[in-house]
């Protein structure tokens, strides 16, 4: 049995676009927001398969403990405090240009950005500049085609394929998004965990923590039979200066 497992933690780092429950973005979004006292929720596990949505618990950690390679420490029952490792500062300029610092234990990344869409109870950050080009591999497999489905927000590509001879399917310039929250007019980041995983000939797994995105609520609809996703939403207060 031919088997592919994927794992990418993602704590600053995410992709996506769309809608949920109407908000008000605010009107004034300039200005600038921190998050210090990081918090993460313990916001309820949910698993999807073909028959449905499972709220066991039983069932959802027997499922989690075997698929220990997947990172499964990103979910948690219990709130998660990481105030003493992680802080994130966004400034946002009138001409919708953002300013991103993350700082993770001893590690801090600066991202130029900017507001490139708005929805009602959302936002999102695109970077100013690119990745790449990234050689990507020419692989399709039932974990490759949902990865395309499960999240709200997707980075923008610009691609060319490369000749089979390469070892690579395409050749890519990736430009990462993230999704900034609004909920009752004040700014939040995302967390979405989320671990896939496909039973059968060629099974395969994929699973990606702490993502600055949103569930796509129209993804589990897209799970054939011997499919497992678990998902996990958490949210980090950003409070404005």
């Amino acid at each position: 049995m031919k088997q592919h497992y994927f794992f990418l933690f993602l704590l600053a780092v995410s992709l996506g676009s769309c809608g949920k429950d109407r908000e008000d973005i605010p009107l004034v979004l300039e200005g600038e927001y921190r998050a210090d006292n990081v918090l993460l929720a313990a916001n309820p596990i949910i698993m999807y398969t073909r028959n449905g949505r499972v709220d066991n618990p039983a069932a959802i950690d027997g499922f989690m403990k075997r698929n220990q390679w997947a990172g499964v420490t990103g979910f948690s029952r219990t709130n998660v405090d990481i105030s003493s490792e992680a802080t994130f500062t966004l400034a946002i300029r009138a001409d919708n240009r953002a300013t991103l610092v993350s700082r993770y234990q001893t590690s801090y990344d600066t991202i130029k950005a900017e507001i490139t869409s708005k929805a009602v109870n959302h936002f999102v950050l695109a970077n100013a500049d690119s990745l790449g080009p990234l050689l990507l591999p020419n692989v399709s497999n039932t974990c490759v085609q949902f990865i395309q489905k499960v999240k709200l927000i997707y980075p923008g590509e610009q691609c060319k394929l490369l000749s089979p001879a390469t070892g690579y399917g395409k050749s890519c310039k990736i430009r990462p998004v993230r999704i900034i929250g609004v909920k009752d007019r004040k700014l939040f980041i995302p967390q979405f965990s989320w671990l896939f995983k496909s039973s059968g000939p060629n099974s395969c797994g994929y699973s990606q923590l702490n993502e600055w995105n949103f569930f796509n609520t129209a993804a589990p609809a897209q799970l054939s039979s011997g499919d497992t996703l678990v998902i996990q939403e958490r949210q980090i207060p950003l409070l404005k200066q």
